[in-house]
């Protein structure tokens, strides 16, 4: 593909998320680094089907399976197709639509995907196709592999996510790399900061909005010597 068309693709994508309000997910997959709060706005909007926060309670799959294989045939690539039918359908449309695809083709859409784009197109696409907790667990694993520590996309995640949540993004961890999150936590991390993230892993702590202020004044004054 030619790399000047290629960044073409990837702007207009760019513009078409912005009017369909999936641009923070598409900015936190460019800028490889997940920006927690954007991401949980976008996980409230997908519990209502359509396109944004606009409901489309009869989503027909099928169709979408229909034109996503012929724009992604070899050599017949549809490039604006495909962009225009991922960046509009929200997470669970997306899981539909994976599912009918494979049922159409006998083949699943993120094969399809990888064969027929590249480069940061491929990237996003394939981003937009996860789930909350395969792109939280995806996003772990870049953050804890090789040289050096993402920490703060550790705790931006780790920090904002439901107990829910967590638990959601440890099972999606274990399922795609055959090891534990906590494992690889322990492993590349250390001290008083590895023991709070090991905390916030287990997903237990209070979800309720009330504060007890006196309580809180007595943790501060043993934890910090006040």
């Amino acid at each position: 593909m030619d790399p000047q068309s290629n960044t073409s693709i990837v702007h207009q994508m760019l513009k078409v998320c912005q009017q369909t309000q999936v641009c923070s997910t598409v900015s936190t997959i460019v800028m490889h680094k997940v920006n927690a709060k954007q991401q949980q706005q976008q996980q409230q909007q997908q519990q209502h089907g359509g396109t944004g926060t606009i409901p489309q309670p009869k989503y027909d799959a099928s169709e979408d399976a229909r034109a996503l294989e012929k724009a992604t045939k070899p050599k017949e690539v549809d490039e604006g197709t495909i962009i225009d039918i991922i960046t509009k359908r929200n997470n669970d449309q997306h899981q539909e639509l994976k599912a009918a695809y494979e049922k159409l083709t006998k083949k699943t859409l993120v094969e399809a995907l990888k064969a027929a784009l590249s480069g940061d197109l491929e990237e996003i696409i394939l981003d937009l196709l996860k789930t909350p907790a395969q792109f939280d667990a995806d996003e772990m694993k870049r953050a804890t592999k090789g040289l050096g520590t993402d920490e703060d996309c550790i705790i931006e995640i780790l920090a904002s996510r439901t107990n829910q949540q967590i638990k959601k993004m440890k099972e999606a961890y274990e399922k795609e790399y055959k090891t534990t999150l906590e494992k690889d936590i322990t492993a590349d991390t250390s001290g008083d900061f590895q023991k709070a993230l090991l905390i916030l892993l287990k997903g237990e702590r209070s979800e309720d909005c009330y504060v007890n202020e006196d309580l809180a004044k007595k943790d501060a004054k043993v934890r910090f010597f006040l």
